[in-house]
């Protein structure tokens, strides 16, 4: 498994529990999908997942993201590398 940390966690009542993850690098749709099932709590009926590389600033654009709403999509944004 590839290593992230947790930035952030917010939990919503039962509703919702959103994450910001730290990524180490960039990597597949696969394992997004991993991490992302690894982070849901099943007590949640959505979960919101953004994800970050080195030097991204949170808030200000995710590389990719994992929602379930409820059913996992992850969407790879990959936006310009000059951040």
């Amino acid at each position: 498994m590839h290593k992230y940390s947790i930035i952030k966690k917010e939990m919503f009542g039962r509703i919702k529990c959103s994450f910001d993850i730290r990524l180490e690098n960039k990597v597949s749709e696969a394992v997004l999908k991993k991490i992302s099932l690894k982070l849901r709590k099943k007590k949640y009926d959505r979960v919101f997942i953004c994800y970050y590389l080195p030097g991204m600033v949170v808030d200000a654009g995710a590389w990719a993201t994992g929602h379930f709403n409820p059913d996992l999509k992850i969407i790879i944004n990959d936006l310009q590398e000059a951040w």
